[in-house]
């Protein structure tokens, strides 16, 4: 499959769609990035709420447990602390949990804000290169085959090339343009090569 022109021109115009075509996708993929670290720096609250719950359930376990050594009032005096300390630990839970969702919704945020450009980009690339390669291909066939001239032409005709009007000049006064001249092999050749020129491909060997 002919996926690049063969002339030289074509072939830079192509690879340079190509390279913006990339350029695109990593740019959007940055915006991508950005927006994901800044939905993951404004938790930078609720990573606080949530370490600092876990420091405060940390030293109330800590109070409770040097309480609990005292005779007698040991056990009554250590339950207040490790109730508190319970209260902590939920609010560490749900710092963590504020994380994890702001996480969550930032990956995604940033994963649909660089997804349907790159998407579009990617389509839109396939879709360019995929139809020039068949036709290029096509028309590759063609030229190295015995005949093909005949169909190039035709294609010529039927959908348009630059240049077509060059290889249908003739120099008879009121000449008619149309399908019979397939049956002159000099405009047959002309059309060919238009055609093929039209692709960005060689045009038909000497021998054709």
């Amino acid at each position: 499959m002919s996926l690049y022109a063969e002339v030289t021109a074509r072939r830079r115009r192509q690879a340079l769609f190509d390279v913006l075509v990339i350029l695109w996708i990593v740019v959007w993929g940055l915006v991508g990035w950005v927006v994901h670290r800044q939905a993951v720096d404004s938790a930078s609250g609720a990573r606080r709420l949530q370490e600092g719950g876990t420091g405060v359930a940390t030293s109330l376990s800590d109070a409770g447990e040097s309480l609990s050594t005292i005779p007698l009032i040991g056990d009554t005096a250590k339950k207040p602390f490790d109730e508190a300390a319970d209260a902590g630990r939920q609010i560490s839970d749900a710092g963590q949990s504020i994380v994890d969702g702001l996480d969550a919704l930032g990956a995604l945020l940033g994963t649909l804000t660089a997804a349907l450009p790159i998407a579009m980009a990617v389509l839109i690339w396939a879709y360019v290169r995929m139809r020039y390669a068949r036709a290029a291909s096509r028309a590759v066939t063609h030229r190295e085959r015995p005949g093909g001239a005949q169909i190039l032409a035709l294609q010529a005709l039927v959908l348009g090339a630059t240049g077509i009007e060059e290889a249908l000049a003739t120099d008879r006064p009121g000449a008619d343009h149309g399908f019979h001249v397939l049956g002159d092999s000099a405009t047959v050749r002309r059309l060919a090569d238009a055609r093929l020129g039209a692709l960005g491909l060689h045009p038909l060997p000497p021998s054709s």
